[in-house]
């Protein structure tokens, strides 16, 4: 939560300096952050963490986050929780699931994108194309390529990247336009 609140500290009325870099540490921040946010169970680890522990882990994990957005971004801050229930809701996805991690990443993509949109982000625009295009990639890779054999598979993950590519490239260029001609 704290690569998003870095992220999104760069709004329209404030764009100084110090809230750029924030944005780019973010940015650069937040796709690793995505896999901290992977609950431990997911990894095989069973160790407990006793129980106090891990609710003050929790609660300081999503309460100085925000609280930090709210410094920085006052009336904006909703954002930031929606983005807080979706990392708690993270933990509630089984590991067994096959396709809901998936689905739940390809959501936080489109709501990134969706986000970049609302507050006329292009940054946001293009970190959201690409968690969609990573998602797509490892669901290839985790669940595809194993299932086709070894030619076969490498064939469709060469397809998979032009038609992928193209398509969401394609899409960033006209949402990114669509920025522009809003902020212009």
């Amino acid at each position: 939560l704290l690569a998003v609140t870095y992220f999104s500290a760069t709004t329209v009325e404030h764009k100084e300096p110090a809230r750029r870099v924030l944005t780019w540490i973010g940015g650069i921040a937040i796709i690793p952050a995505t896999f901290i946010a992977i609950p431990e169970r997911w990894w095989g680890w069973n160790e407990k963490i006793p129980l106090d522990v891990l609710i003050i882990g929790k609660v300081l994990g999503v309460v100085l986050p925000l609280s930090l957005a709210w410094l920085l971004r006052r009336r904006m801050v909703w954002e930031n929780g929606i983005a807080a229930i979706w990392v708690l809701a993270l933990g509630f996805i089984s590991p067994d699931a096959k396709l809901t991690p998936y689905i739940w990443a390809a959501l936080a993509s489109l709501s990134i994108i969706w986000w970049g949109l609302f507050e006329a982000r292009q940054e946001r625009i293009n970190l959201g194309i690409l968690r969609f295009g990573l998602t797509v990639i490892c669901f290839y890779f985790s669940s595809v390529m194993d299932k086709l054999g070894r030619s076969a598979s490498l064939m469709g993950l060469g397809l998979l990247f032009l038609v992928l590519g193209w398509g969401l490239e394609r899409a960033r260029r006209k949402l990114v336009a669509k920025v522009k001609a809003v902020t212009a």
